[in-house]
């Protein structure tokens, strides 16, 4: 179909390490991804089934020994053990029901104990010791193992699939170390095309590299993403004229030139958290005027917020990330000068531009996300 424009949109998932974090994407007609929605994450990763692992080792024994024993393992031990986990539990197949049985080799010291009786399994124990290895049954490895992890993932997926502006969303695409797993595969793709019929759960040759793969891909070109949804809201300190009615008494000051009350501190807001940026095209631009008739310089302090719609940059959840300073030595327009500031999106870091209208100057400002500012 050479003539026919294809747009498929597609519902990423990294189950990897301790969380499961999820994002939502449209691919567009030049290659390009447009971001849908903001990045969503639980606490629901490969780590979750390996603790839930170990905190079942602690309650299938009896008395304080197997704690004493097992506290005093070497590290080395421990991360053999929990390494040992790791690939057992990945290589577990879910058609196959003997399949399922997992063995996981364990720690000298504690098969000593057991066999030296100094430490025991309780009566009703799910774990079984056999040639200096637990034994799992497939039930439990299914249901107390996968089930409640895969459930808390899938949670964030329906959450994501149900939201008004993902509604086109046909593809849930698993990568990660855990998207490896044929037992999690088959859980959430049954979950998801139960729910959700139109939508197909798709893995791909190798899911725990496709992280990696991707990270090298954006790295060599950031600018893969046509739009992003803005993480933080992003804006300039300034002041405006003070308003009893809603501004706060303590923000109140007085220009001894103008007579005039002011409000400091006030939030300018240039890009809004949630909001679909367009890189590298610029946000609406905001006018800044100076505060005195002779006033050589306008400062502009640049702050973030964690917060949709921060009303002072003093607010809780807000933070200074950087300051321009634009000359203005033109000052015969008194107070009646324009500085243009405007702000636009590129890769991974947010640049802002301002110009003072009368005599040209520009001052240009390049913000890394997560680190201080460039000044230039």
């Amino acid at each position: 179909m050479p003539n026919t424009i294809i747009i498929r949109e597609y519902f990423f998932l990294t189950p990897t390490g301790g969380t499961a974090d999820l994002s939502a994407v449209e691919v567009l007609k030049d290659g390009t991804l447009k971001e849908l929605l903001q990045s969503h994450g639980n606490n629901a990763g490969g780590q979750n089934i390996n603790d839930a692992f170990i905190q079942h080792c602690h309650d299938s024994f009896q008395g304080e020994k197997w704690k004493e024993i097992f506290t005093n393992i070497t590290p080395a031990d421990a991360i053999k053990m929990e390494a040992n986990f790791e690939t057992t539990k990945v290589q577990i197949g879910s058609m196959d029901p003997d399949s399922l049985m997992m063995d996981v080799a364990i720690p000298n010291a504690i098969c000593d104990g057991i066999e030296e009786k100094s430490i025991t399994l309780k009566e009703e124990s799910i774990i079984h010791y056999n040639d200096r290895e637990f034994m799992f049954e497939p039930d439990f490895v299914r249901e107390k193992l996968f089930y409640t992890t895969c459930n808390m993932i899938y949670a964030t997926i329906q959450e994501v699939l149900e939201h008004e502006k993902t509604k086109g969303i046909k593809t849930v695409i698993l990568v990660g170390g855990l998207s490896e797993s044929n037992m999690v595969i088959e859980i959430l793709r049954k979950k998801v095309e139960e729910y959700f019929p139109g939508v197909k759960v798709v893995v791909p040759d190798s899911p725990f590299k496709s992280v990696l793969q991707g990270a090298v891909l954006y790295g060599h070109d950031p600018m893969i993403f046509s739009s992003r949804i803005s993480r933080e809201t992003y804006g300039i300190a300034t002041n405006c004229v003070f308003d009893e009615a809603k501004h706060d008494a303590s923000k109140k000051w007085r220009n001894e030139e103008t007579e005039d009350f002011w409000c400091k501190d006030i939030f300018s807001i240039h890009v809004k958290k949630g909001q679909s940026v367009s890189l590298l095209e610029p946000q609406s631009t905001r006018v800044y005027t100076p505060q005195y008739q002779d006033q050589k310089a306008v400062t502009l302090p640049i702050y973030s917020s964690s917060n949709i719609d921060p009303m002072y940059t003093t607010d809780e959840g807000c933070k200074k990330i950087g300051m321009m300073e634009v000359e203005m030595p033109d000052t015969r327009g008194g107070r009646d000068r324009d500085v243009e500031v405007s702000m636009l999106y590129g890769g991974t870091q947010i640049a802002v531009h301002a110009k003072d209208v009368t005599s040209g100057n520009e001052v240009n400002a390049e913000i890394v996300f997560g680190k201080s500012s460039k000044r230039r």
